[in-house]
């Protein structure tokens, strides 16, 4: 689990983490997703930017000289371990108690945002929330996991403030439609650079994709 290795130094901290929290994963449907995206997969950059060349964003497909092919739930749930049926990960946070420890990452994030690295980094965000036995460490590795595999931020290293409402409801065993999200900005994320290879002629291209390429690379 090199991902949950990150969030405290040591394979002693991962292991600790898991057997801390993990009844809860295993109710919010996420604990087989946490092991199996927490593998290290390097971003092959020719390989996607092959396959983005053969998306077609009319049927969501790969169109390959013997036909079209394409990811599916079913994947996202065989092979990544994604709960496809859940609430929808826009759901809203409805007690004082979620809408509190919202607040209190909010706020951690914005302290991280005004240090020197002028973001929410993984390494110190996480000692911070482990040293000092925060009340809302749980949610704070959610929103690791979810910044870092899930939904890609702008930096592999930054944890994104967005997620902080699933990662409360992951934290409370909530089972969530993850799948349907991931799927879903993977093709859009498709559709994204298909189209700026269409239209750029140079060689170089500049976009800004989120969504876990490493599925499609697998």
């Amino acid at each position: 689990m090199d991902g949950i290795t990150h969030m405290k130094n040591g394979a002693h901290g991962s292991i600790k983490i898991q057997h801390k929290y993990e009844d809860v994963w295993m109710k919010a449907g996420i604990d087989q997703a946490i092991k199996a995206l927490t593998f290290q997969i390097r971003r092959n950059d020719e390989l996607i930017i092959e396959l983005a060349q053969r998306w077609c964003s009319k049927t969501n497909a790969f169109v390959f000289p013997w036909g079209e092919a394409t990811i599916i739930l079913e994947e996202m749930k065989v092979c990544w371990r994604y709960f496809v049926k859940g609430a929808p990960i826009s759901s809203p946070l409805v007690s004082n108690a979620e809408k509190e420890i919202e607040q209190e990452l909010i706020r951690a994030f914005r302290m991280f945002f005004k240090s020197k690295a002028k973001r929410a980094d993984h390494n110190p965000r996480m000692k911070h929330f482990m040293s000092n036995e925060s009340l809302v460490e749980h949610e704070a590795i959610l929103s690791l996991w979810l910044s870092r595999f899930v939904f890609h931020g702008r930096s592999y290293r930054t944890i994104l403030i967005s997620v902080s409402p699933i990662a409360i409801h992951l934290a409370r065993g909530t089972k969530l439609g993850l799948a349907i999200a991931v799927l879903a900005s993977i093709y859009r994320d498709l559709s994204l650079l298909n189209n700026k290879i269409r239209i750029v002629a140079t060689v170089e291209l500049e976009v800004t994709l989120w969504a876990p390429f490493q599925l499609v690379q697998v």
